[in-house]
């Protein structure tokens, strides 16, 4: 299959399942993953600090979309470590970006409305998705984000450029202590599929960045420390393949 040229639907049913592909990311690669967390795919219980984190979420929805985003999180990762989801244990970096406890695998969440997407991989990675239908004001939020050599045109680019530059931004652990307009991206409204270059600040070697297709109303991009196959799966209507 072609998951580059196949359309993504609402529902993400365009995607393979897990099931149907070998769980085993390529060294240096990227694994990506979407599940809709509307759908209530995944079951199970988290450990007590994710239960108090949880409670804390001011309406039922946000905290269902909070437990399942976890739950698919553990479950997902737990496939590659051939452990229980559960007893996976995570740390935070200096600036929050949560890492796993003594393994070598890298991972990435995002999540926007009701989807969530998760990268996983053996190089540090950054993942960004965002629903790009909202209505925003976004030529008032452009200067906050652009570079000055940056001409961002319309909404959808101001969604281009905001998960690209998040996505560089979480790859290095930084998140808003690096200034998105310390840095240019692309500022084109479509899908940028190819890799390319971003300079940044606090690095000696430039980073990689590319956009990556996302189920219908989403955008997404990925930044890594290089050039790398990058595979996409679903879990079609909300359950694990």
């Amino acid at each position: 299959m072609n998951l580059l040229s196949t359309p993504i639907e609402r529902d993400g049913s365009a995607l393979p399942l897990l099931d149907d592909v070998t769980v085993a990311v390529e060294e240096d690669g990227v694994d990506l993953y979407y599940f809709n967390m509307d759908c209530g795919g995944f079951s199970g219980d988290l450990v007590a600090e994710e239960q108090e984190r949880c409670s804390r979420f001011a309406t039922e929805r946000l905290r269902h979309r909070y437990w399942q985003s976890r739950l698919g999180m553990r479950r997902i990762l737990s496939r590659y470590l051939g452990a229980p989801p559960h007893s996976l244990r995570f740390s935070q970096g200096q600036f929050g970006k949560p890492s796993l406890v003594g393994e070598n695998l890298r991972f990435n969440l995002s999540h926007s409305d009701a989807w969530a997407g998760l990268a996983v991989s053996r190089q540090p990675v950054g993942f960004d998705c965002e629903a790009s239908c909202r209505e925003i004001d976004w030529e008032g939020l452009s200067a906050s984000i652009a570079h000055r050599g940056e001409q961002i045109l319309n909404r959808l680019s101001f969604y281009r450029v905001w998960t690209r530059k998040e996505a560089v931004m979480k790859q290095m652990g930084m998140g808003f202590q690096l200034d998105p307009r310390s840095f240019a991206v692309s500022t084109s409204d479509t899908l940028v599929d190819v890799w390319s270059e971003c300079a940044v600040q606090h690095r000696k070697s430039s980073m990689q960045i590319r956009d990556v297709r996302a189920p219908d109303g989403l955008v997404a991009s990925l930044a890594t420390d290089s050039v790398c196959a990058v595979r996409v799966f679903n879990f079609r209507d909300g359950v694990f393949g």
